[in-house]
């Protein structure tokens, strides 16, 4: 009799003690993760509207809240999705020394990159595509699916995976990039993809050549970004120099495209 109490006090014991523990370990953030479940409108709200701000407090120990975040990308409620998806992201841009928390995660990122909702899957295309490590491997076909997508945001963040992807496929993806810009489908889809060869800021003939067909672009915002993109990609100051003096004084340019060109031609002289 006394050996069963005593079995009974030890299991009660290490029952409530476990409970403690799971109480201690849950996070704020994985609190309001759990709260997005709730039937109470009023909570789920409470819980969206601390997400960015708990996010924040906790960054500095984000690893706490790995196993919540992956698991929140698989959420059949695509909130929850974009939710878990913008920390990832913002982990990327703004906390890389977390970076391993995304590395965990790419498994369902490689999943979430392809979501029907936009902020999920860009969201997730960013952690892939900008992710301190490179770019997992296995994002490679995404990233080329998603050059033809109908968001350009989705389009441009494809040209941003391909350019930084790591290997030999440097030419083979540059030049996936080039078609995609030429057959892009109205101004705004090539302005973005523009963008990205600008910040991949990768030497590259196929898309030095490329970028030069828009500086005469009927949009002028296509225009300014092309002067950007050539003087990013040339393999050789020297060229990229030729071009900016030969566009200098045209008249398709107006003065505000005058003095950028003038700009990026002092830039690259002072590099060479």
């Amino acid at each position: 009799m006394m050996n069963m109490q005593r079995c009974a006090s030890t299991f009660l014991i290490l029952l409530f003690s476990g409970l403690a523990l799971k109480c201690v370990a849950q996070t704020p953030l994985s609190k309001a993760f759990a709260d997005m479940h709730s039937n109470d409108p009023e909570i789920v709200k409470k819980a969206r509207d601390s997400m960015a701000l708990l996010a924040e407090k906790e960054m500095p120990t984000i690893e706490k809240d790995a196993t919540t975040l992956c698991q929140a990308l698989t959420d059949k409620d695509s909130m929850i999705r974009q939710q878990a998806a913008g920390i990832i992201g913002a982990i990327v841009v703004a906390a890389p020394q977390h970076n391993q928390v995304v590395v965990s995660c790419f498994p369902q990122l490689l999943v979430t990159a392809t979501d029907q909702t936009d902020y999920v899957r860009n969201d997730s295309l960013l952690a892939l595509a900008m992710n301190p490590a490179g770019p997992p491997a296995q994002a490679h076909d995404i990233f080329v699916k998603s050059l033809s997508s109908s968001n350009f945001r989705t389009a441009q963040l494809g040209v941003v995976g391909l350019l930084k992807e790591k290997g030999l496929n440097a030419e083979a993806n540059q030049e996936l990039v080039r078609k995609a810009l030429d057959e892009a489908p109205d101004a705004k889809h090539r302005l973005n993809m523009l963008y990205a060869i600008i910040g991949a800021n990768v030497p590259s003939e196929t898309l030095f050549q490329s970028a030069q067909k828009y500086l005469y672009d009927s949009d002028p915002e296509v225009r300014t970004a092309a002067i950007d993109a050539v003087g990013a990609t040339a393999t050789d100051k020297s060229r990229a120099i030729a071009v900016m003096q030969n566009i200098e004084n045209s008249p398709s340019l107006d003065w505000e495209q005058k003095n950028h060109v003038k700009g990026v031609l002092n830039s690259l002289k002072a590099s060479r």
